[in-house]
């Protein structure tokens, strides 16, 4: 799973990766390198798989034209 989703993480843009992090509260996510990123939302998986949550990354995003 983690292979999986770290695939997954690091086919977003790290832009995208920020703003998912920004949701997911994950401290000092904005000047993070993508890979470092990469790492902390993975972690973040781990704990909240941990305690129960859905680790499944989803787009937070609008899609062009949306608001």
């Amino acid at each position: 799973m983690v292979i999986i989703m770290r695939e997954k993480y690091e086919s977003f843009a790290l832009s995208e990766l920020r703003e998912i992090a920004k949701v997911r509260a994950i401290k000092g996510s904005s000047t993070m390198k993508k890979a470092d990123l990469v790492e902390a939302m993975l972690k973040r998986d781990e704990e909240d798989k941990a305690v129960g949550k859905e680790v499944e990354p989803k787009m937070v995003l609008n899609q062009p034209g949306e608001r």
